[in-house]
């Protein structure tokens, strides 16, 4: 590689990486979470190829120079050419998941554990009127416990906010966002087994990033990662 296909290759290999970051910068986009995950994969596929491409023009065949010392000089262009590559690909990896993710957290310590912390209180206070008995579902504690609209995430489009379905719309919409984790007693046992950490959760795929939110056994809420929940989805589908 001759010292002008270096600077060749490093003026357009920045130059890509620029537009991926900048184009990366560009989502989420007013879309749903859904979109934006394949979006996102669009994106690393793009950069896979713009690295491919990459490894492909310092990897071509040159005619070698006569001189043993310029061969050298070459050789040494290529091992850098490659080493650059791999630490820009590298670094646009960890770049768009850890974007994706912070946006994703930002979005659902918002919304998400707004709608859980709500969830907490309603539950308390069904409890209360009846006798410590948890509601067989999430769409019992509405209207009388729980505002209808706190039921619903996945209607929020990413960063655009529409209304909620229609009370008792009869669409796949109006399926609550969130879930119950019910008591499960142990075949042959006098009591219960001791219940499950988590008491609510948002359902898989509401965030660009692979995250939920859960309502825990002490109150507490947090984001943390949708394989937390995915086994708790199986059993009520």
């Amino acid at each position: 590689m001759t010292r002008k296909q270096a600077v060749v290759l490093l003026i357009v290999g920045l130059a890509a990486t620029a537009g991926l970051v900048v184009a990366h910068l560009l989502l989420p986009i007013e879309a749903p979470w859904g979109t934006n995950r394949l979006l996102h994969y669009l994106w690393m596929g793009a950069g896979a190829a713009s690295a491919l491409g990459a490894l492909v023009w310092t990897l071509w065949p040159r005619p070698k120079p006569r001189r043993r010392d310029a061969h050298r000089d070459q050789a040494r262009r290529r091992t850098f050419a490659l080493l650059g590559t791999m630490v820009l690909v590298v670094g646009l990896v960890i770049f768009g998941e850890m974007h994706r993710e912070a946006s994703s957290q930002d979005r659902l310590s918002g919304d998400a554990v707004a709608d859980l912390r709500a969830i907490a209180r309603a539950l308390g206070q069904y409890e209360a009127d009846h006798n410590g008995a948890a509601p067989a579902a999430m769409a019992d504690l509405a209207p009388k416990y729980l505002v209808p609209g706190h039921l619903y995430y996945a209607y929020r489009a990413g960063p655009a906010e529409v209304p909620p379905p229609a009370a008792g719309a009869a669409s796949a919409d109006a399926k609550p966002s969130y879930a119950l984790v019910q008591v499960r007693p142990t075949p042959g046992a006098e009591t219960p087994q001791r219940r499950d950490p988590v008491v609510a959760y948002l359902r898989p795929g509401q965030a660009w990033a692979p995250l939920t939110a859960i309502l825990e056994k002490d109150g507490s809420v947090r984001v943390t990662g949708e394989d937390r929940v995915t086994g708790y989805e199986k059993p009520r589908e």
